[in-house]
This record gives C-alpha cells, structure tokens and sequence, in this order.
C-alpha cells in the first residue's frame, strides 16, 4: 500500500463493494479525467455510484454523457445562453 500511494493512486473499496481507484495527484488526475476511458456516463457497465440514491440520477444532463453526445448538447445549451441571445430575449 505505501508504494501505491507514494505513485499517487491508491485502490480503494466503496460502499457498493466495488473497487475503485482513489488518485491523490493532481498530475495523475489530470491525466486520467483527459482519458477516454473514464466514463460520466451512468448507464455504462462498472460505474461507481457514490450513493444508492445516485443511481440513474441526473443521467440525462450533458455533463453526464461522453464525446461528441456531450459537446453536441453542450453547445445547444450555450447558443441559449450566449450574449446575443440573451439580447434577444430582453428585446434589445
């Protein structure tokens, strides 16, 4: 365990049993939250609920979908909230 944690990851076991990695560095986080193998999506086999309520909450926000399902919705949602919309809204 102390080698693991002195490489800045540390396998750890969760309320639902299942292990996890806790990742103690910002350089290594950074690399893994790059990843295309870290997943926010909750419908996807193995992910790791941080409550039994979590499960299935929140999954249809775009922060909880991957790649270009994601930035698809992302820049709908900006084009609602960019400064020209918000113009025509207040009527300007």
């Amino acid at each position: 365990a102390a080698r693991e944690s002195e490489a800045g990851m540390i396998p750890v076991t969760i309320w639902s049993g299942q292990k996890v990695w806790l990742v103690g560095r910002y350089d290594l986080a950074k690399q893994v939250f790059n990843s295309p193998l870290l997943t926010t999506e909750y419908a996807k086999p193995g992910y790791p609920f941080t409550s039994p309520g979590s499960q299935g909450s929140l999954s249809n926000l775009f922060i909880r979908k991957d790649g270009e399902d994601h930035m698809s919705r992302r820049r709908w949602l900006l084009s609602l909230l960019s400064g020209p919309a918000c113009n025509r809204m207040r009527g300007d």
